[in-house]
């Protein structure tokens, strides 16, 4: 009887960031669950079958490993937030 984990059936469509190769994007399949589902597969896993999904992606068992650019983090204009801090801090409605 297995405690923890899952079984993987099978994935495809592995993407990383650029910057990074501990952190592997895939959709998978599941036995217990179906799929399929996106799911992070980390070097750094603490369930094995994370670490195994990671070192096959990397080992191509799912095709090529797509990379994309992160995007930048949208902040809001410093006009806006300083109206918004202003609502909140001042009673200005």
């Amino acid at each position: 009887m297995r405690k923890f984990g899952h079984i993987v059936v099978g994935a495809m469509s592995p993407r990383r960031y650029e910057d990074s190769y501990c952190e592997i994007y895939l959709l998978v399949w599941f036995e217990e669950i179906g799929g399929p589902y996106p799911f992070c597969a980390s070097l750094f896993d603490p369930e094995g079958h994370g670490r195994a999904l990671w070192f096959k992606a990397m080992a191509g068992h799912y095709g090529e490993i797509e990379v994309v650019e992160r995007q930048p983090k949208v902040t809001k204009p410093e006009p806006v937030r300083m109206i918004e801090h202003d609502r909140k801090h001042l009673d200005i409605h």
